[in-house]
Order: C-alpha cells, then structure tokens, then sequence
C-alpha cells in the first residue's frame, strides 16, 4: 500500500508515486480536461505539496497549488475549484482561520497530524467534509476526495436551490404587492416571460428582483396612480427599461 510521506522530503524516494513529475510553480493551475474537476492543495511543504499535487493529476483531476493562506484565498476566488485540501499548519494564517473564510463558499478536507486536535473538531464544525491523518494511504486519500466532490456538489446544489426559492419568493411578492395578483396568478406572469424568454423563472425572477431595485419611485404603478396595469406589460417594461 503506498503512503504520503509526514512530511519529511528525505522519505520521498522510497514513496514512489505514480506519474511523479516535475511540478508548476505553487501558485499556477494545472490546465487539465475541461471536465475535470479542480482541486486546491494547501500545503507550505512543496516536497509534500508535490505528491499531493501528482496524485491528484494522475487520477484526472486540476490541480491547483498554494504554498499559504493567502495565496490559498486568492485562488479560491480566481480560479474557482471544486474542492481543497486544507493542512492545517500554515507559515501565515492559521488553517482554522482559511477554514472560517472557505465556510458555505468552498468545500475542503483537511489534512492533519492528530485526528483528535482540537483544530479538527473546529473545522469538522465550520463544515469540513472530513479529515486526512498524515500519512495516509494514496487509494484512501482519493476515495477521500471523490466523496468530498460528491458531498460538495450536492451541498451547493441545495444551497443555490434555497437561493432560488428564496429569490423567486421576493420576485412573486413583488408582483403580488405591486399588481395585485394572487400567488398563482404572479407565477404564471414569471412562468409565461421565462418561457417567452428562453430562460429559467429563477434567473427571470432574479431580474425581475435587481431592475425592481433600481427602478425610481415615481415608476412605481401604484405611484403613478395605475394600481391595476397588465402585468406582463409592466414586467417587460422593468426588465427592459432603463433602470433595469
């Protein structure tokens, strides 16, 4: 069963690792199939960071390196990954402190020397979806990643649903506040323009929502002694309109 070393770069040679090669420098992504999922591997040790980095490239993933916090954060918004691999030991902030920011934005494992710290504990709480003890076997760091990917997916998939919901909710209350329409009667207004549209009722609510927002007072019907105008009209109108 091959192993990750701890840490020690002396123990690399008798560790071999398939498709170990020469590594970008820490801060560059890895161009890999367009599908691929990119995973970001935090980690100040580059020996380490390296057959991390390998592993992960010859199961067909993107990888995408930092060397510390800093970088790992810029990369998180620049580059967009799927997944991190967090150690908790970094040169600058803390990996409890990367953790914290990463928290409902990114999901992450974290790597660590002591499954029972306290640090673990804390960062199983902020919603890492598990932990790697150093040295780990290869075949159970990539199940690792693999279910990681999987719970992350589905997390974010029902996070942007909520998102949804609640935005097609405030885009319906509108309508229902502002045209005096019934439940039923404002999402058949959504239903109808997102299908004349070609587009989701989500992404035409959250149109609906934002040229709401920006619309002056005085373009409010209600304001401009019309309580009961066409709906439909009046959405396109608010969609298309110079406020929007």
């Amino acid at each position: 069963m091959r192993r990750f070393p701890t840490g020690d770069p002396a123990g690399f040679e008798n560790r071999p690792v398939a498709g170990d090669r020469a590594r970008p420098p820490p801060t560059a992504g890895v161009a890999m199939a367009d599908k691929a999922s990119r995973i970001l591997v935090i980690e100040d040790n580059d020996a380490v960071r390296a057959i991390f980095a390998a592993v992960l490239a010859d199961a067909g993933y993107a990888v995408i390196e930092a060397a510390d916090g800093a970088t790992a954060l810029m990369l998180a918004e620049s580059a967009e990954p799927d997944l991190a691999v967090l150690d908790l030991h970094l040169p600058d902030l803390s990996g409890l402190e990367v953790a914290s920011l990463f928290h409902q934005r990114l999901p992450f494992l974290v790597l660590t020397i002591d499954a029972e710290s306290e640090l673990v504990k804390k960062c199983t709480d902020l919603g890492a979806l598990g932990y790697l003890v150093k040295p780990t076997d290869v075949d159970g760091f990539l199940r690792q990643v693999r279910i990681a990917l999987k719970r992350g997916k589905e997390t974010l998939n029902l996070r942007r649903a909520l998102q949804e919901t609640q935005t097609i909710s405030k885009a319906l209350g509108i309508l229902m506040a502002h045209h005096h329409l019934s439940d039923e009667l404002a999402y058949r207004q959504l239903l109808s323009l997102a299908t004349a549209r070609k587009r989701s009722v989500a992404e035409v609510a959250r149109a609906l929502v934002v040229a709401f927002r920006r619309r002056p007072a005085a373009a409010d019907p209600a304001a401009a002694g019309n309580p009961r105008p066409k709906a439909s009209a009046d959405l396109l109108e608010w969609l298309d309109g110079p406020g929007a």
